[in-house]
């Protein structure tokens, strides 16, 4: 199961109804709420993947944006020099390359989806683990038999729960706006159809051809 996946089962997980079956409801939900957190962990380092696999789509994007212009400039260069193949080449490579561009596209816009769902399954845990603590101390409300210093305990690992999705929430702050930054450069590159390749070819060579001998005129 995907660090994604498992934080969804996670999220949607019906803790009450657990609670109602389970022979020895505290432990099972401090078993729940130590789940919660673990798989809260995961989700960050795996948006932090994410978002580090977006950066670097985001510059081969950019590098293949700067690269499609210089191919077809050497594809007109080999046609005011009567070299059909050589320009039928170039033209060729432009267009595998604004089909990598596309997929690249495609890639960015998955990410942005997994992105965003993961950072609002983030919220609805950290609901679920403020009920679950609720929840825990109305279980130890009800234990008068347990110790004051495991209900102390207690508090104080939920009082790191806390603060560890405070430090969570802080840093998709600055993730997110990363990723504002990065729409600014997607905007820039966005990239044309890509058609079939050898019709194309064919049909630009000859459009380069005719604005060339234009040219020359």
């Amino acid at each position: 199961m995907s660090t994604f996946q498992r934080f969804k089962t996670v999220v949607s997980a019906n803790v009450n109804a657990a609670l109602d079956k389970a022979e020895d409801p505290a432990r099972i939900l401090a078993a729940l709420i130590r789940e919660m957190e673990d798989t809260l962990e995961q989700a960050r380092v795996a948006i932090a993947e994410a978002l580090a696999e977006q950066k670097r789509l985001r510059r081969l994007q950019q590098r293949l944006a700067d690269e499609i212009p210089l191919w077809a400039r050497r594809a007109e260069e080999a046609l005011q020099q009567n070299r059909d193949e050589l320009a039928r080449e170039a033209l060729q490579e432009k267009l595998a390359l604004e089909q990598k561009q596309q997929q690249i596209q495609r890639d960015l816009q998955q990410l942005e989806r997994r992105i965003e769902d993961a950072q609002q399954d983030i919220q609805k845990l950290k609901a679920r683990l403020k009920a679950a603590r609720e929840k825990q101390q109305q279980l130890q409300q009800s234990e008068r038999q347990r110790p004051p210093v495991v209900v102390s305990r207690a508090e104080r690992v939920l009082q790191q729960v806390d603060q560890r999705f405070e430090q969570l929430e802080a840093r998709m702050e600055k993730l997110e706006a990363r990723m504002e930054s990065y729409a600014l450069v997607e905007e820039a590159i966005a990239t044309p159809p890509a058609p079939p390749a050898d019709p194309l070819v064919e049909a630009e060579l000859e459009a380069l051809k005719q604005r060339v001998q234009g040219g020359s005129a």
